[in-house]
């Protein structure tokens, strides 16, 4: 397959050769269904290759460990409500950056924690900037399109992660979320987001 093919359609194409596979295409046949869809003809060696699982369309990007959705769910809640996302050139190429930056130290320990779980190969370092805010600096493009695809559409959300609600929310509680106390003529409490 070409290399030129950017990383988002190569994953796009490699789920959907997989789904192809296990329906029971032959390889010819899923040759053919991607040539008519996609407008790129893969090699046969290549299919083999990805149903295999001997070879990854990311190269050497570092891949997600979706094994673990609990940590991920926190991952990409505690990513929605504190973090953002940035992409920057430079002569070696584009880089994808999640950035955390938040006030408690806590909270971004149990961020980093969970993002060990998902990205096991990263070494996260907190850094303490102007007025006391901590940052850690995430790389990698897999995250970075993940949590975009989350913004930009809320609904796969819910598709994605509904059998990890209760994780998700913690995280973007832990993010977003804040306690309110009144004590007037009555005592009240309440959580919110």
């Amino acid at each position: 397959m070409p290399k030129q093919i950017p990383l988002e359609k190569r994953l796009v194409i490699i789920e959907r050769v997989k789904e192809l596979h296990e329906i029971g295409y032959t390889y010819r046949e899923i040759q053919q269904i991607i040539k008519e869809k996609y407008g790129i003809k893969l090699n046969k060696s290549t299919i083999s290759y990805w149903v295999r699982n001997l070879h990854k369309p990311q190269g050497r990007i570092k891949p997600l460990n979706k094994s673990d959705m609990e940590a991920y769910a926190y991952v990409v809640g505690a990513s929605i409500g504190d973090a953002y996302l940035r992409k920057k050139r430079s002569k070696k190429g584009e880089k994808y950056m999640v950035i955390m930056r938040v006030r408690d130290k806590d909270f971004l320990e149990e961020y980093i924690k969970n993002m060990k779980r998902v990205i096991p190969d990263i070494e996260p370092r907190i850094k303490i900037g102007r007025r006391n805010f901590y940052t850690t600096i995430i790389h990698n493009k897999l995250l970075y399109l993940d949590i975009k695809k989350y913004i930009e559409d809320p609904e796969k959300i819910y598709e994605d992660l509904k059998n990890h609600k209760q994780t998700f929310l913690k995280g973007i509680y832990d993010a977003e979320g804040f306690v309110t106390v009144s004590a007037g003529v009555s005592f009240s409490g309440a959580v919110g987001l």
